[in-house]
């Protein structure tokens, strides 16, 4: 019932607010979550793009190695904030509950604990819970934290300097910006009519200009060429004319065809054929002289330790 003066329930009660007011706390907290959730979505999106995806990559590396080092990091605050407890919960308000203890011991390792209030509670304690903190929870566990994400960052560096010398390169050093523009020319497709010829026009690798909207797609070599391809022979070079005649029963032109070796810079000269599959054999055979040659090393230990243990027991056992 609301009046001028007061609001009251039917039975002439005061409303009680309290529901309203855990629903209004819900709502904030849950307003919360949502923008932390819509930052890792965000995180996700810049996923597409490898200059933009350095963090989540690092991440997703170091992941492993954090997760199993993390229990080590929880154990030793565990251990260090009921240490802590024990030690000022009695004199201290900052230690006097668990709760506030683990507050308290995670900002000493941020760098922000007093230690001469410490001191002022408890000068035997003090420094027996803080020089120990300080060797074992900063100059030793945070800095291993610390090399595992640098480890992490150094694994992603490395996989993106091998992207950047395999076919992948066009991709390593594709820009965002040249990225958002492609996208942004992809919406402005039904206008295409309209667009000035430079928006519509695109430089391959090999410096030719082809139609940005009717130059064949990714998705559209995939189609024609998956039955091309050989998976047990992918290093082989096919011509031309071998190529039109594995998709002489496909629905495609020959300039389509040769847009596609185009817009992908699939031509190879015929005379660097025999180069390129001597380069092709050598990168096949590299990698297992390699294996070869330390089952070898391998092999000649073996029979070195094993003629040490045979002389060690002809000289324990003599004739």
């Amino acid at each position: 019932m609301v009046t001028a003066d007061q609001i009251v329930m039917p039975e002439g009660q005061p409303p009680n607010f309290t529901g309203l007011a855990l629903l209004s706390q819900a709502y904030f907290v849950l307003n919360g979550i949502n923008v932390l959730l819509t930052l890792v979505r965000l995180l996700g999106y810049l996923r597409m793009n490898p200059n933009l995806s350095q963090l989540t990559d690092t991440l997703t590396l170091m992941l492993g190695d954090l997760a199993q080092f993390a229990v080590i990091l929880i154990t030793l605050l565990l251990a260090f904030m009921l240490m802590a407890h024990a030690m000022f919960g009695t004199v201290m308000p900052e230690f006097s509950s668990l709760q506030f203890s683990a507050i308290n011991t995670f900002e000493f390792v941020l760098g922000s604990g007093d230690y001469w209030a410490l001191n002022e509670a408890d000068a035997v304690a003090a420094p027996i819970f803080y020089f120990p903190f300080v060797f074992v929870m900063i100059f030793v566990t945070l800095n291993i934290t610390v090399a595992i994400i640098m480890d992490g960052y150094a694994a992603m560096q490395d996989s993106r300097k091998k992207m950047a010398e395999s076919d992948l390169k066009s991709v390593v050093d594709l820009a965002f910006s040249t990225q958002v523009k492609n996208g942004i020319l992809r919406l402005l497709s039904p206008f295409r009519s309209f667009l000035p010829v430079s928006w519509r026009q695109i430089e391959t690798s090999n410096g030719i200009l082809l139609d940005r909207y009717a130059a064949p797609t990714a998705k559209e070599v995939l189609m024609l060429l998956q039955d091309v391809i050989d998976d047990e022979d992918d290093t082989r070079i096919l011509s031309i004319e071998d190529v039109k005649k594995k998709l002489a029963q496909k629905q495609t032109t020959e300039e389509r065809i040769e847009a596609i070796f185009d817009r992908y810079d699939g031509w190879v000269d015929p005379n660097a054929t025999d180069e390129h599959a001597n380069q092709s054999l050598q990168e096949m055979i590299t990698p297992k002289l390699k294996k070869l040659k330390e089952a070898v090393v391998r092999i000649l230990k073996e029979q070195k330790d094993l003629e040490e243990k045979i002389e060690l027991i002809v000289r324990a056992f003599p004739a």
